[in-house]
């Protein structure tokens, strides 16, 4: 559009294309820009280094390796999928709240893991207690990307 306007403006052809090339050159650095930042955006979400991919603050990363020693744990539950509900509901969490697909050995890590920082059967805890119990769960066993509490 700006090699447009350069011409119609009496411009020279060559003119005109300079134009152009520099609207070029602004559109790369402000879409750089722009993807830099949902870059940034996406890697503080999941807590990960935006630089490396690593996991920060101490929590570990959702992987094939976790899903493996769950299955060797709980060989009967390997392999098939089962639904989680990200905020469990024996904790308060709602009948029709989010659910996320896990091996079922994983998912029985990740139940376990629920049940040794609240017992099943005790009352809700608070919603800031429960905060605590879910990052405390999620960080030693994440869910898989694309998933988050």
């Amino acid at each position: 559009m700006v090699t447009r306007l350069a011409r119609y403006t009496g411009a020279s052809f060559r003119e005109s294309l300079s134009a152009g090339w520099q609207q070029v050159g602004t559109g790369m650095l402000l879409g750089g820009l722009t993807g830099m930042a949902q870059g940034f955006k996406v890697a503080k979400k999941f807590e990960q280094n935006p630089w490396n991919g690593k996991t920060i603050n101490g929590g570990v990363k959702y992987s094939d390796d976790l899903v493996l020693e769950a299955q060797k744990l709980y060989p009967k539950k390997a392999g098939k999928t089962e639904l989680h509900h990200i905020k469990p509901k024996y904790l308060g969490g709602p009948k029709d709240g989010a659910l996320v697909p896990l091996d079922g050995a994983y998912h029985q890590r990740i139940t376990n893991e629920f049940r040794s920082l609240h017992g099943y059967g005790l009352p809700n805890p608070s919603p800031q207690r429960l905060q605590e119990i879910m990052s405390e769960v999620y960080k030693k066993f994440p869910l898989p990307p694309g998933y988050n509490y």
